[in-house]
């Protein structure tokens, strides 16, 4: 929204004489920034940290806004007091008017008076790490709503938003949001959390890295030129906030694990050979404890953050392993298993602690070990099913529905007691919150798989047993409730707004056809497997006039070439749109989706299925529907 900046008019009697008054011109596109050297507002621009407090930022004046103490401020005028300069802002949320004071000194730094309190700061950001006192958590797990606010210094309007790639862990559901940035170059959006959580902004093809707790605010600044190295963190997290990106920078694996998994190489060997990289995280761990040893909170965020990098480097090689041993597969080396000591390093993570789920590499973890091979053993043909080849999806013949029903969840119970079995064997840790989180997370493919309501419902109730953490059940319920409390193909229609615009303007050339759409691109393994097992199904379809199918991608994840080539050789014929990276990222806000491939599925009517069918599950959903176009 364009911020109109009002001129300030001075109605106050027995002002001093000595004072000159500049008020603040209406914005537009011409004199979006104030450049004058020479001007009052130049010479208190900028960040302002606390002089005695190393690298505290408490103040952010730029051109028309400013940063107040973690509050967003409008400049509404600015004045010459003697040796002094009054800057008149309004707060944004509360339109409130309130007065700051600079008096420069010789040196460069400031004092600031705000609210009847007069301070030192500099400009001088200091090598010295902020600290932070906090106590650990003690309810980790709470519902509110967290406040995400900052200024882009020398921003593009070419680059119109930043995205934030939000999800609950605790269900595996994504809710990515879109932040539009305003014209003067400030951003705010409210994210509803359930947890604390280290994530990243995406912007102009950068990282920008904080850490968020429910009912704070956070406030960034970032200059939009250069390197993106000068990133300040306002708020109650911002200590937590340096802490993360200093240790993220210092823990990263340069050793090529995927060249290693591919060449065979042992998995005992491997995990030796890291033991100096382990030793090197300890290391880090350690100095790191030292500098934040006033905050328990830090120390427990710290241990966390280590343990997973470990484990991610273990689990992410055998999983490489798994993945080219199904592409070559007379190579005896790759199909060499790991023992069940190679999994000793759970004994170093504990499974119990829902502080885990803070750190943003948490959804790569608990990815690789819901997925690792000791647990796929295990793991039940109703499961297996969802993830192989679309002949497995096939009902089992001669059956009744309420026999499939029963056999299903005879097998969901094998798997917990089995499941169960091997993570407290690997880890020592029964039942487990970590592995609770797991059952949770597959519920949605997993209710899948029954034919009646009230076979769905044995499911919760024999997984809620099972459960011991009360906001795994609670989302258990939400989950079940969503899919099941109405018809299997419940349906809901788009919000009015941009993103839905962008959207019918893909498919509008499709109206009254029911339509399969295809998130997907290039770069995706997993895109172009259910691409090309839909081959036939898209021949016997074709031109059909109720159903079709659309395939979207963006320009970045899909260049033109191998865009181009893929298109040629695999959906030639087929709608298929290569859109920009931005219009993308709005529709994965609209659809609720980080991670391709997704899927959609949009009635004649253009709403949307709640339960959409994957590109394994299409083949049964569109025969009970629609007849092939020769059959017509």
């Amino acid at each position: 929204m364009r911020t109109i900046l009002l001129s300030f008019v001075l109605l106050l009697s027995g002002v001093s004489t000595a004072q000159t008054v500049y008020s603040f011109p209406p914005q537009t596109a011409d004199n979006m920034h104030i450049t004058n050297e020479t001007s009052l507002l130049q010479s208190i621009r900028g960040n302002w940290f606390r002089a005695d407090i190393p690298n505290q930022w408490e103040y952010g004046i730029y051109d028309s806004v400013c940063i107040i103490q973690n509050r967003m401020f409008t400049n509404k005028s600015i004045h010459k007091r003697d040796n002094r300069i009054e800057l008149v802002v309004q707060d944004k949320k509360n339109a409130v008017i309130e007065t700051l004071l600079f008096t420069l000194q010789p040196n460069g730094d400031c004092l600031i008076t705000f609210k009847g309190c007069e301070l030192l700061y500099t400009k001088e950001a200091s090598n010295k790490p902020l600290i932070t006192t906090e106590a650990d958590f003690k309810d980790f797990i709470r519902k509110d709503t967290a406040y995400l606010q900052g200024y882009i210094d020398r921003y593009n309007p070419e680059t119109p938003t930043i995205s934030l790639l939000i999800s609950n862990e605790l269900t595996g559901e994504d809710c990515p949001t879109i932040v539009n940035i305003n014209p003067d170059g400030s951003f705010e959006c409210k994210l509803a959390l359930n947890y604390p959580m280290e994530n990243l902004i995406q912007f102009c093809y950068h990282q920008i890295p904080f850490y968020i707790e429910p009912g704070q605010t956070l406030s960034i600044y970032v200059d939009d030129e250069g390197s993106y190295d000068n990133i300040k963190i306002m708020g109650p997290s911002a200590a937590l906030s340096q802490m993360y990106d200093k240790l993220n920078d210092s823990i990263k694996y340069h050793n090529e694990v995927l060249t290693k998994a591919r060449d065979g190489f042992p998995p005992d060997l491997f995990k030796e050979e890291i033991q100096t990289t382990s030793a090197r995280f300890n290391q880090i761990g350690d100095s790191l404890a030292q500098i934040y040893a006033t905050s328990p909170k830090a120390i427990h965020l710290i241990k966390n953050k280590l343990a997973l990098a470990k484990g991610m480097i273990l689990l992410n090689f055998m999983a490489y392993k798994s993945v080219f041993a199904e592409r070559d597969t007379t190579n005896r080396a790759l199909k060499m298993k790991a023992g069940n000591n190679y999994y000793d390093f759970l004994k170093d993570i504990s499974l119990n602690d829902e502080s885990l789920l803070a750190d943003k590499e948490y959804r790569k973890f608990i990815n690789r070990f819901e997925f690792m091979s000791p647990l796929s053993e295990v793991q039940s043909d109703a499961y297996d099913k969802k993830f192989l080849s679309p002949s497995a999806n096939e009902k089992t013949p001669n059956l009744s529905n309420r026999k499939q029903d029963e056999q299903t969840l005879n097998k969901a119970k094998e798997y917990l007691i089995k499941g169960d079995s091997v993570i407290t064997l690997l880890s020592g840790q029964a039942n487990s919150f970590l592995w609770q989180t797991t059952l949770v997370r597959r519920l949605h493919l997993d209710l899948k798989t029954y034919n009646t309501f009230s076979a769905a419902k044995k499911h919760i109730n024999v997984l809620n047993k099972h459960l011991t953490y009360p906001i795994l059940i609670a989302e258990t319920n939400r989950i079940f409730n969503t899919i099941f409390s109405k018809k299997a193909d419940k349906t809901y229609q788009l919000p009015e707004g941009k993103t839905t615009d962008i959207f019918r303007n893909i498919i509008k050339a499709h109206s009254g056809k029911m339509l399969f759409i295809d998130f997907w691109a290039t770069s995706c393994g997993g895109c172009r497997l259910g691409i090309e097992a839909t081959a036939q199904l898209r021949k016997d379809y074709k031109n059909h006039p109720e159903f079709q199918f659309i395939y979207i991608t963006d320009e970045r994840s899909s260049p033109q070439k191998t865009y181009d080539e893929y298109v040629a050789k695999h959906l030639k014929g087929e709608i298929s749109y290569r859109i920009s990276e931005s219009e993308f990222e709005y529709l994965c806000e609209l659809f609720k989706f980080n991670a391709i491939p997704h899927y959609e599925l949009i009635q004649k009517d253009g709403s949307v299925t709640v339960n959409p069918p994957t590109a394994w599950e299409l083949e049964e959903y569109i025969q009970s529907h629609f007849k092939k176009s020769n059959e017509l």
